[in-house]
């Protein structure tokens, strides 16, 4: 399948940061707060629940796992289930 594939940058999250992101990685839907993750070159989108915040980090309480691939450039770009391509 040849297409049109959003060009995002990700970053891994390990055990440390598996729970920390950037607030302008999280994005607002109707139907709460999500970001998007690079799941085999297609975006995944998942909910998200804050749990504290300082300053720009955010810790959440739910949504991301350690080894996650966060897209933390491009997002806005994307619809659930998108074709990317990670650039560095």
């Amino acid at each position: 399948e040849d297409g049109i594939r959003d060009l995002v940058r990700s970053r891994g999250l390990g055990d440390v940061y598996k729970r920390q992101v950037n607030i302008k990685d999280i994005l607002k839907g109707v139907d709460g707060d999500y970001v998007y993750v690079n799941i085999d070159g297609r975006a995944k989108r998942r909910a998200v629940v804050e749990e504290a915040r300082q300053n720009l980090d955010v810790q959440l309480k739910d949504g991301l796992q350690a080894g996650d691939q966060l897209i933390v450039e491009g997002q806005l770009l994307l619809d659930e289930g998108s074709r990317i391509k990670i650039i560095e």
